[in-house]
């Protein structure tokens, strides 16, 4: 009996991996070669089943079936199949409580609306839903989501237009079918190309022969002796150095060996190479190579102040001129009821948000009709132009400062102003720092390179404190963008704008006058 038992239960995890693999494609899994076994064993093989899903958590069972759905399988199949395993389907649109996973499969009996629906197919566009635990609380005034309510779909929308969506998106599956093919995403492999430079045969005494070229070619320009650049660079008054030569001093500054090497040559100075000359003149100030990074900070700080300034400004800007852009909040509200006609929500129970990142996946969704060009973008162009009189499809012009932040990170300002901050503390260490104490420093160097360095920590710390201001303004309408939105706290602003400017820049590209003036 026990041989018998471990035979059912071997062949109960193969009709159990058969079923899975029908079920992932799509196919019904009560095929002759599934249905011909014995009772015996298909009750084995559904025990062994829901067993293996016990063990597994909530989540892990719910991700298995949303993978089918992307990948295409309808979302009619996906459900029967978890009600064939005693899944509940109700967690394919979030959580749902510890107790309602499982759900008996025997008990358990298809509403006769879905049954009705059981020959429908219909290609939904899978819009993000913000989790409640990670979505922002709403404004006092409430959000654009509760502005208008998501019910009433029938009586915003024409029926002309709902007719021509569900044409679109929805098939009986009674029809002859042709599969369309999907579009493959092409990964594109990026060959980075190492440029390899070719040894010097020509003997350096301590340096490297690439290294000796690249600072040659910042020294030989140089006109000051090499004892008058390492006095300025002392008290940051360099600044005939342009800032290429300097970061070229900085990249190829000598390594531990070649340092050493410097340090115990005892032969004659004159007898040194040039870039040897120069690094020795060099490295007899105090902390050269970080006096040379205050020096680069100090040729730069205007520009990049200037730079950060303004794109901050831009930035804060964009999202007071999103969150009061009549049109913009019109669109997103109409995007919605775009979304819960293409999905079937309207009759039973509409989404009333979405997050904006959902507005990239428009043109995943591929329409029945013309499959190869027509997607859930382009029926949203159609839908745009023939609701609300065509009024919205300018809505971009409205955002037009959003437009701007095409090629602006929020994470590349946010990593440049902790630069600046890095940057304020070594020079405020080495005015800490700086005494005659170091080796061949008199007294008055010391305190002029003390004077000096005080002077632009000064000047650069200003700068921060009124950077500082512009960031926590910016922190403030960021917060207002998620409330208003009701967004996702734990996604960057980057994603956000990223969705919103690709989304805004199609439209843009297809509306109609803008096409005649660029054929213009």
């Amino acid at each position: 009996m026990a041989f018998l038992a471990q035979i059912q239960a071997r062949h109960a995890r193969k009709l159990e991996a058969e079923a899975s693999i029908l079920r992932l494609i799509g196919l019904p899994t009560c095929l002759h070669f599934l249905a011909n076994e014995s009772e015996v064993e298909d009750n084995d093989g559904e025990g062994t089943s829901t067993t293996a899903a016990n063990r597994q958590s909530p989540e892990e069972l719910f991700e298995r079936f949303r993978k089918m759905l992307k990948v295409g399988v309808p979302r009619v199949s996906v459900e029967a199949a978890m009600r064939k395993d005693g899944i509940n389907p109700a967690g394919l649109d979030g959580p749902v409580p510890e107790g309602a996973v499982h759900i008996d499969r025997t008990a358990e009996q298809l509403p006769t609306d879905i049954v009705a629906l059981s020959r429908i197919r219909r290609r939904k566009w899978h819009w993000t839903q913000v989790p409640k635990a990670d979505r922002a609380p709403p404004p006092p005034g409430g959000s654009i989501w509760m502005e208008v309510s998501e019910e009433g779909v029938d009586e915003r929308i024409s029926r002309a237009s709902q007719a021509r969506l569900r044409e679109l998106f929805v098939k009986d599956v009674g029809d002859t079918l042709e599969n369309a093919e999907r579009d493959s995403i092409a990964s594109v492999d990026v060959a980075l190309s190492t440029v390899q430079r070719p040894d010097k045969t020509g003997n350096v005494r301590i340096l490297t022969g690439q290294k000796a070229l690249n600072l040659e070619m910042v020294l030989k320009p140089l006109k000051k002796p090499f004892d008058v650049v390492a006095y300025d660079l002392n008290i940051l008054t360099a600044v005939y150095l342009s800032d290429t030569d300097i970061k070229t001093i900085v990249a190829m500054w000598p390594s531990v060996a070649e340092a050493r090497a410097l340090d115990e040559y005892s032969g004659e100075f004159e007898s040194l190479g040039m870039c040897e000359q120069f690094l020795m003149t060099l490295r007899a100030v105090p902390r050269p190579k970080e006096k040379l990074q205050c020096l680069l900070l100090k040729l730069e700080l205007a520009s990049r102040v200037y730079e950060l300034t303004q794109m901050v400004i831009l930035v804060t800007r964009a999202l007071n001129q999103l969150c009061s852009s009549q049109k913009y909040c019109r669109v997103m509200r109409l995007i919605r009821d775009f979304g819960n006609i293409v999905n079937n929500d309207v009759g039973t129970k509409p989404s009333r948000r979405f997050s904006l990142e959902s507005l990239l996946r428009m043109a995943h969704t591929k329409a029945y009709e013309d499959p190869k060009v027509t997607t859930a973008f382009d029926a949203f162009m159609e839908f745009i132009r023939t609701e609300e009189n065509g009024e919205l499809v300018n809505f971009h012009e409205e955002i037009s400062l959003v437009l701007q932040c095409k090629s602006v990170s929020v994470d590349a300002l946010t990593a440049e102003f902790n630069q600046l901050r890095e940057g304020y503390l070594l020079v405020k260490s080495i005015a800490l720092t700086s005494s005659s104490k170091d080796a061949g420093i008199s007294d008055s160097q010391a305190e002029l390179a003390r004077g000096a360095f005080s002077g632009f920590a000064d000047e650069v710390d200003g700068e921060l404190r009124a950077l500082h201001k512009l960031f926590d303004r910016l922190e403030s309408c960021q917060k207002f963008f998620q409330s208003w939105f009701e967004e996702n706290t734990n996604s960057t602003l980057d994603a956000h704008l990223r969705a919103i400017v690709q989304f805004a820049l199609e439209v843009r590209a297809r509306n109609p006058i803008n096409l005649r003036a660029s054929h213009s």
